[in-house]
């Protein structure tokens, strides 16, 4: 089940928040685990052994690692737990990347369970939170099973840290106010994804489709600009999705996006892009991996360090080359700022720092879209005007190119407005002038949420008349 289903909207959304909404505080935990086990197994029933196990395992070492005070078996303990989650995580990306290819007749029928990539990780942190002595073991399997399960931020996160919610979980606790705001957050992201991403999608698959010896530059140059903006407005109306349910629900997740195209810097980048995931590799991989640096290498232990946090961040996305060499190039440009490049940027014009970020961002995004390296590199060079080899495809190859149509153009404009802070801006603006004058408050209020009206009754409209477009991260 997906946010943006009609089955999602219009029969699980309202039925599980009318009987979410009416129980009292600790029945409501119950409520949630139900309604999360089944929102994770409309459709992948067979992976409830799974999860079961996943959150029984642990939900035991994370108390057996509470309980035991003798560091050497606690660590034994937790290395155990971190192997068993990531060896079922590295089972599933193996079995997603290649097992059509290798025909197993045992595995055919599986594929990549909902949210795995998300609870596994939010596994390990509790348990290395545990073994650190940050958090006490959960003692109420109830509690902890909310936690890991919670339908929220199963698809796409935020990678939720136990600590951030571990008050909430035994009674959460909800106010209409808090329902309102969270009501408003899921309408604006789901317009976001909808409206701009799925807007997006059709004019990127095309291209992308394409061999990429039929790829005219002006098309080239489209289609990337289009896909950056998709996967932003896709990933973060999804977070944003998730933020406004789980404030719904009486829980606060943290946030997972701040513009991070107007980013100076690769590692600005991500200070501001998938912000759960990139904190959680610097706390529970980089951090060790400082404490623990090898002092023959000099100044390049920091960067080695860096390059093998990417490198992983790389595999979390898929283990295949492209994912691979997208983290790698990601932590190239991160290692060099980390040793002079940062020094030199912040002497030079504003401008050319943005342009040299957009410009990384937007060469490894070409690598994460294609579907093959030797694809990204012909598709670099169509980029660059080199057109050896060009092949004219037929009208049906290239179908919907070269028309673009006005919703296109559209979304391309919002997205590109929508991915800077200057409706923020503006809006900070507008609200300060408008609430001295009689009836100012009120006026914001009934503009702000009449726009947001339109934008549901639109995205309602979008969906009823195009085909269903699940989120780009939620396969990961």
């Amino acid at each position: 089940m997906i946010f943006n289903s009609p089955l999602f909207l219009f029969l699980f959304l309202p039925f599980f928040f009318a009987i979410y909404f009416a129980a009292d505080k600790k029945t409501r935990r119950i409520i949630g685990v139900l309604g999360s086990f089944l929102f994770f197994s409309w459709g992948q029933t067979k992976y409830i052994p799974l999860m079961l196990g996943i959150i029984f395992w642990n939900y035991e070492l994370g108390r057996r690692i509470g309980r035991n005070k003798k560091v050497e078996f606690s660590s034994k303990i937790l290395w155990l737990g971190i192997g068993g989650n990531l060896a079922i995580l590295t089972f599933f990306k193996i079995l997603s990347a290649y097992g059509s290819a290798w025909s197993l007749p045992l595995f055919e029928d599986l594929g990549f369970p909902l949210g795995l990539s998300y609870i596994t990780f939010q596994a390990i942190s509790y348990l290395i939170d545990i073994d650190k002595g940050r958090i006490p073991a959960e003692a109420n399997l109830l509690n902890f099973s909310l936690y890991i399960m919670l339908f929220p931020k199963i698809i796409v996160g935020p990678i939720t840290r136990y600590s951030k919610i571990a008050n909430q979980l035994p009674a959460p606790d909800i106010h209409k106010e808090e329902i309102a705001a969270g009501i408003r957050r899921f309408i604006r992201g789901m317009a976001k994804k909808v409206l701009i991403a799925d807007l997006l999608a059709p004019f990127v698959n095309a291209t992308f489709d394409l061999g990429a010896e039929s790829i005219h530059t002006n098309i080239a140059w489209l289609a990337l600009i289009a896909y950056a903006l998709q996967i932003y407005f896709d990933f973060s109306g999804y977070t944003d999705m998730a933020l406004g349910l789980g404030q719904m629900m009486g829980f606060h997740f943290e946030e997972n996006f701040n513009f991070p195209y107007i980013s100076q810097s690769v590692s600005e980048f991500w200070r501001r892009w998938h912000i759960s995931l990139s904190t959680w590799f610097r706390d529970y991989v980089f951090y060790p991996l400082e404490r623990r640096r090898i002092k023959i290498l000099g100044n390049f232990r920091q960067p080695i360090n860096i390059i093998i946090v990417f490198l992983l961040t790389g595999l979390w996305h898929g283990i295949e080359s492209k994912f691979i060499v997208w983290g790698a190039l990601h932590g190239f440009f991160m290692a060099l700022e980390s040793l002079f490049l940062a020094r030199f940027l912040h002497k030079i014009f504003r401008p050319l720092r943005h342009l040299y970020a957009l410009t990384a961002i937007l060469l490894t995004w070409i690598i994460f879209r294609s579907p093959s390296l030797p694809f990204a590199w012909n598709f670099i060079l169509r980029l660059l005007g080199e057109y050896h080899g060009y092949t004219q495809p037929t009208f049906s190859q290239s179908t919907p190119l070269p028309f673009i149509e006005p919703s296109f153009l559209l979304a391309l404009i919002c997205g590109v407005l929508l991915s800077t802070p200057l409706f923020s801006y503006l809006n900070k603006k507008l609200s300060t002038f408008l609430k001295p004058l009689p009836s100012g408050e009120l006026l914001i209020f009934i503009a702000s949420d009449g726009i947001l009206f339109v934008l549901f009754i639109a995205s309602l409209a979008m969906l009823a008349n195009s085909q269903f477009a699940p989120g780009i991260y939620g396969g990961f």
